[in-house]
């Protein structure tokens, strides 16, 4: 089969990475989609219904995290046309849709690694298994277990969903104030929730211990049989608190031998997991001592991320994807970079405050605040 004959499925998405279906589309894939209306508000305007009449099949089902739904849809698109990859960057779908496949065989991420990195508990432990550095943890039944987690691991921890998204429900605790502050809390998903937010509390906490040093994630695709790194990027992060990122830098403002190191190490754990093909964004730490995990995740690198790739190595990063999920050869990933590119995300004024977004549907370009320097 031509490659670009390959009946593709991609399986939600965020807007900033809408281009990805776009791209395959416009590079004479056949495309197919499925989505849920709970997540669709970022990316279901007038750019993706001008995309609708392309499609070979769009399905929308209740719940895309839930694996019956996506499976059902998936079924339904093979009575009608073979598929020849699933592709799905929304990480509160990605583990349902990764059961999906494997429950009907088809091509994707594997389900069993998909799951233990969309559990942050489950990823410590295997790791370790595996002989990999990693930081100590203790999973939080409740939350009076928090003195327990203290004398196991020590002050300063921090407290996490085992199964989080977009840095929320985070808890750093540093002393007695916080411990008993701690005990009284009770999140809870905001007002205006579209069932994320139920998604991630629904799985239950752990606590870890809380670690300072410069933090920076790893860009890794692979096919089924190669695993290689695009980039490192930098965070820039509020000095406040290192969960709120103001930016990041692509690539990172690092040695080379610091590159080598950061890179070496993600692809290790990846490789330990044993995830497949696919896109990856692996979050790590350099203490200043070592390189330690903060999370793998089965997907792209989220915001502007998509986007700084292309500016900063000028190759074709939506070819690549798709020949990562079908399992094609890659062809050239540039090595070095042409260009640095610096993102600034717009934040609010007063911390905690979320920013509003008054226009529903953005163009891709509107929603990058992305400001290119010259590499020098």
């Amino acid at each position: 089969m031509e490659a670009k004959s390959s009946h593709l499925v991609f399986v939600e998405t965020r807007y900033t990475n809408l281009k990805t279906l776009h791209y395959a589309l416009d590079a004479g894939y056949r495309v197919s989609y499925i989505g849920s209306r709970r997540y669709s508000d970022s990316y279901d305007g007038p750019e993706f219904r001008a995309l609708q009449s392309r499609l070979q099949n769009l399905i929308w089902v209740d719940n895309s995290a839930e694996r019956e739904d996506v499976r059902s849809a998936l079924a339904t698109i093979t009575q009608q046309h073979q598929i020849d990859a699933v592709i799905c960057f929304f990480e509160i779908a990605i583990n349902a849709c990764a059961q999906a496949a494997d429950d009907l065989d088809l091509p994707f991420t594997h389900a069993e690694a998909v799951a233990i990195c969309r559990d942050k508990l489950r990823c410590r432990a295997f790791l370790h298994e595996q002989g990999i550095p990693t930081l100590p943890w203790y999973e939080l039944r409740e939350r009076g277990e928090i003195y327990r987690a203290v004398e196991e691991i020590g002050l300063p921890l921090i407290v996490k969903p085992r199964r989080g998204a977009v840095s929320k429900f985070i808890d750093i605790i540093e002393n007695e104030k916080d411990l008993q502050l701690f005990q009284v809390q009770h999140a809870q998903p905001s007002a205006n929730d579209t069932g994320i937010d139920a998604e991630v509390l629904s799985h239950g906490f752990l606590a870890e211990r809380y670690l300072s040093g410069k933090m920076y994630s790893v860009e890794l695709i692979a096919n089924g049989r190669e695993l290689r790194c695009i980039t490192v990027t930098e965070k820039i992060v509020w000095n406040t608190s290192s969960f709120v990122e103001l930016g990041a830098i692509i690539p990172a403002n690092t040695s080379a031998d610091k590159f080598r190191e950061i890179s070496s190490y993600a692809i290790n754990c990846v490789a330990a997991i044993n995830l497949g093909r696919g896109i990856f964004h692996v979050e790590v730490i350099d203490t200043g001592n070592e390189i330690v995990l903060i999370e793998i995740n089965p997907r792209i690198i989220g915001g502007n991320g998509r986007k700084m790739i292309i500016s900063s190595y000028a190759f074709n990063l939506d070819q690549a994807i798709i020949d990562a999920y079908l399992g094609n050869d890659f062809g050239d990933i540039p090595q070095q970079p042409v260009k640095t590119t610096v993102g600034h995300h717009i934040a609010p004024l007063e911390a905690g405050k979320p920013a509003v977004r008054k226009n529903a549907a953005l163009t891709i370009d509107a929603v990058s605040y992305t400001h290119l320097r010259a590499h020098e």
